[in-house]
């Protein structure tokens, strides 16, 4: 574009070229009046002198014109690109910024989900481990005492039954061997008694019957129960 402009401005002709050609190629108006002051009158190179400033003045205007809208379109591209790379930097800025903050937002909400479920199942664990051990500490202490209980009186009846058993039985051999004793002093004095008096009756029939020698002389007595 700047290459463009200079090289039309120095394609155009200057004012001041214009003057200097005018009066290289020909004379001045002051000498072609003088010189066509015979000739004619001199309104025709006046208006000819008016014609050549106002293609002067168009020729002017028209580079003018060719600038401005040049400078000012450059001016309105630079300005059209900077607006725009600044809003493009901002947009960009801030869709980066969102789509940061959404990416970051799902990282921490999976993150947090994850250590959420991995706390959660480490604590259920527990919690469940702990339940269990309790409730398999009291049932196993349940069944112990149970079983032992049941142990005990099992045995403690059957140590009793035995012990039971074992002084009837010493009981109720002492007690037959003192009947049995009782029994059999009272048979035996009871013979005894009645062998005795049966002798002495027997004595004493005999001795009446025969006298007092014949129990001397046989002292053997028949004793008939």
């Amino acid at each position: 574009m700047d290459e463009m402009v200079i090289t039309l401005a120095q394609s155009r002709p200057q004012p001041q070229d214009l003057s200097l050609r005018t009066s290289a190629s020909g004379p001045q108006p002051q000498d072609l009046s003088l010189r066509t002051s015979s000739s004619g009158p001199q309104e025709i190179y006046s208006a000819h002198g008016v014609r050549l400033q106002q293609h002067q003045l168009h020729v002017a205007l028209r580079v003018t014109l060719r600038v401005t809208v040049r400078v000012a379109l450059r001016v309105a591209v630079r300005v059209a690109v900077r607006v725009a790379l600044r809003v493009a930097v901002r947009v960009a800025v801030h869709v980066a910024l969102r789509v940061a903050v959404r990416v970051a937002v799902r990282v921490a909400l999976r993150v947090a989900v994850r250590v959420a479920v991995h706390v959660a199942l480490r604590v259920a664990v527990r919690v469940a481990v702990h339940v269990a051990l309790r409730v398999a500490v009291r049932v196993a202490v349940h069944v112990a005492l149970r079983v032992a209980v049941r142990v005990a009186v099992h045995v403690a009846l059957r140590v009793a039954v035995r012990v039971a058993v074992h002084v009837a039985l010493r009981v109720a051999v002492r007690v037959a061997v003192r009947v049995a004793l009782r029994v059999t002093v009272r048979v035996a004095l009871r013979v005894t008694v009645r062998v005795a008096v049966h002798v002495a009756l027997r004595m004493a029939l005999r001795v009446e019957r025969d006298g007092p020698l014949s129990v001397a002389v046989s002292p053997k007595v028949d004793v008939c129960l």
